[in-house]
């Protein structure tokens, strides 16, 4: 199996979000913008949460549902490291395996997502 290992960003900003493929399937319409954002700030936490757990069970028929639905919602951010996590594990849930650094990554990946979320909840209230 390959092996892939995330690195941790300290500090999001708000420059580490990507939104050039909201803003195209947007196509400049700003409520509609705001709603697909609003529904990224109040599902992925759940999402990264059940998918943790599903890991940490080993129940890999959950890890590749719960890998599967979090990919398109990193998707809409270029969130690409993340996204390649979630496709390895994804890959690997199938086969019924998930290596050692799994749950590591997990947790780097879960903090940068989250900090990605707590900017949107921001520039949301604003």
């Amino acid at each position: 199996m390959v092996q892939l290992k995330l690195n941790l960003k300290e500090k999001i900003r708000l420059g580490d979000i990507d939104f050039s493929y909201l803003n195209t399937i947007t196509e400049g319409d700003f409520e509609f913008l705001s709603n697909l954002v609003e529904v990224f700030i109040n599902n992925t936490p759940h999402e990264l949460d059940l998918l943790e757990s599903e890991v940490r069970n080993k129940n890999f028929s959950g890890v590749t549902i719960r890998a599967h639905a979090l990919k398109s919602n990193l998707q809409m951010f270029s969130l690409n490291d993340e996204v390649m996590f979630l496709l390895k594990t994804e890959q690997d849930a199938k086969s019924n395996f998930l290596d050692a650094e799994t749950e590591d990554n997990l947790k780097v990946m879960k903090h940068n997502v989250m900090g990605i979320v707590e900017i949107l909840k921001q520039l949301n209230a604003a």
